[in-house]
């Protein structure tokens, strides 16, 4: 089953009655629902899309408010958006939403087990020496240790957190296709450009 939500259209069609998305966010986001269950969904978050407001001028314009416009029936009747992993405003993919308390607190649970693994598919310019490669690197917010724009945005630093992350060339041509799994909890280095 996919959704697509581009929020051009005054209203979105489900299996439940209309519900009108907010006039000022209907061409701010456009994403993708890929899966659907009466407990989640999985959503193709294209890049610049933001998944949540980090400031009061972004309401309206993220992946979370249109959710909450697309779930409006589910949160009228005890339902709640629950956004469980986030990727940078710069990163497309899939991100994975309960609709409910109790299959938030399942995934959350099985996250911090980690029985949830993610894999990261990149092209990268050129051809790496290698076919597969792990990456460690303490990684931390840039915010932290000097002046950004963007304080979450994570940087390579000696202080920081170890993130590792294992690579894998899949292909070979004038750019090389990338896959990249995170193994410990932090950000891929992917994210970082790190390769």
């Amino acid at each position: 089953m996919s959704w697509n939500f581009p929020c051009r259209f005054n209203t979105l069609e489900r299996e439940h009655p209309t519900i009108a998305v907010p006039v000022k966010s209907r061409a701010a986001f456009d994403f993708t629902i890929l899966d659907e269950t009466e407990d989640w969904l999985v959503v193709d978050k294209p890049a610049p899309l933001q998944i949540h407001p980090s400031k009061p001028t972004d309401a309206g314009y993220t992946l979370w408010d249109g959710l909450r416009a697309l779930l409006g029936y589910e949160l009228a009747n005890g339902g709640q958006v629950s956004i469980l992993n986030r990727l940078d405003r710069e990163t497309s993919g899939v991100v994975l939403v309960a609709k409910n308390s109790v299959t938030a607190r399942r995934f959350g649970k099985a996250m911090m087990r980690r029985q949830i693994h993610k894999t990261y598919l990149a092209i990268v310019h050129g051809w790496p020496d290698w076919e597969t490669t792990t990456l460690d690197a303490p990684i931390l917010r840039q915010g932290d240790v000097m002046p950004s724009k963007i304080w979450v945005k994570q940087m390579v630093h000696k202080d920081g957190a170890s993130s590792i992350t294992d690579f894998r060339v899949l292909k070979k041509w004038s750019a090389a296709p990338v896959s990249a799994s995170p193994i410990s909890a932090s950000p891929p280095l992917l994210e970082l450009g790190s390769l």
